[in-house]
């Protein structure tokens, strides 16, 4: 009766619940049944595909079950949104908290067979966690600045005067490289899966991109 050909089903939302049945992080509260197993025969009756959402970077349960995964700021406490937004927990995809991901989009894409992904605020926020410190002293071969100039709190924007390029290439690459990790898992399990991956409204600049 809707006379839709698509369909998007939340798979994990910003808050970090899942809407099926997951092994690996924490199906939402309120639900007593695999919603998502429900639905998808239905879709299929009907010739109608499906787009399964996957919040990437806010997640207010995880970091509360892993706080060693938060994104840091400067001074080591963990970033939390301010101000209009949710106030939503920002795992980092440099920690453990990738591996995790990763494991959910396996399950997803194994277990229910989405014809198309749609990872949400992707990107790489800036983030003073141990993990992004050694990987930057690692490759650019001093320590991650902690002193610049505040431009925006939410997302943490600053102003690293002539370091500025080397972080900005640094985000840009992790940002890559943990898409890179995305693509090969999910299409190692079905090369046929369509991946859109959609930065945050007002972040830093990430393009969408339909893979």
């Amino acid at each position: 009766e809707a006379d839709i050909t698509s369909l998007m089903l939340y798979m994990k939302d910003h808050w970090g619940y899942c809407y099926y049945n997951t092994a690996v992080g924490t199906r939402h509260p309120a639900l007593t049944r695999d919603w998502i197993a429900e639905l998808v025969p239905v879709l299929r009756k009907l010739g109608i595909e499906y787009n399964a959402y996957y919040c990437i970077e806010y997640d207010t349960n995880t970091p509360q079950q892993h706080p060693e995964w938060s994104i840091r700021l400067p001074d080591g406490s963990p970033m939390v949104l301010k101000g209009r937004m949710a106030k939503w927990g920002m795992p980092c995809t440099e920690t453990g908290y990738r591996r995790h991901a990763l494991a959910q989009l396996s399950e997803i894409v194994r277990g229910y067979r989405p014809d198309s992904l749609f990872l949400d605020i992707f990107g790489k926020t800036l983030c003073f966690c141990d993990d992004c410190r050694a990987k930057f002293r690692s490759r650019y071969g001093y320590d991650l600045p902690t002193e610049g100039r505040v431009i925006t709190e939410t997302p943490l924007v600053m102003d690293f005067g002539e370091s500025g390029r080397d972080i900005n290439r640094f985000l840009e690459d992790c940002a890559q490289e943990f898409l890179a990790d995305v693509l090969q898992t999910v299409k190692g399990i079905d090369p046929e899966v369509r991946t859109v991956a959609k930065s945050a409204a007002g972040a830093t600049p990430w393009p969408t991109l339909y893979m």
